[in-house]
């Protein structure tokens, strides 16, 4: 089983298996952006999901996680309907009260990673962008040095789903 993770400065934080953070971007689509339908969403459904965060876009995408927690604590798990749809082996606990609990990593591992690169960058003035990446051995190793170049010109599935 795979492990994914959020890599943010010198961290990765484990989210849980590729169906786990799928399913993570299923319920922000599902539960958020088809009720509010807002552009800025992308900075977490394409640039998260598929490519990096810059800079510029943390506190806009600390602000959209914020939103989508705050959402997620309105949907109840057993009216999510979403525990068939997970195939394989799950890291999630759904037996949680609502979204927010069952995706609490998620949140505590984006939060934890936007801090990290914050300090790093004003310490070392380099900044690390936040992205999803595989988090066993040794794909790690060639993940973290993955040329942010490859996530710019990427077509199809993310790394991560590869």
């Amino acid at each position: 089983m795979r492990t994914i993770g959020l890599l943010g400065g010198a961290s990765v934080y484990e989210l849980g298996t590729v169906d786990d953070v799928q399913m993570f971007f299923d319920c922000v689509d599902k539960c958020v952006m088809r009720l509010t339908g807002d552009a800025s969403w992308t900075l977490i459904t394409e640039r998260l999901y598929k490519r990096y965060l810059v800079l510029e876009d943390l506190s806009l995408s600390a602000e959209l996680m914020n939103n989508i927690k705050l959402q997620f604590e309105q949907v109840i798990t057993t009216d999510a309907r979403f525990k068939n749809k997970l195939q394989g082996e799950s890291k999630l606990d759904l037996d949680q009260e609502n979204l927010a609990q069952v995706f609490s990593k998620f949140f505590d591992a984006f939060f934890s990673c936007k801090e990290e690169v914050e300090v790093f960058s004003k310490r070392f003035g380099k900044y690390e962008p936040i992205r999803i990446v595989i988090g066993d051995m040794p794909e790690l190793v060639n993940e973290k040095v993955r040329k942010l170049e490859q996530y710019d010109n990427l077509t199809g599935e993310p790394f991560w789903k590869r």
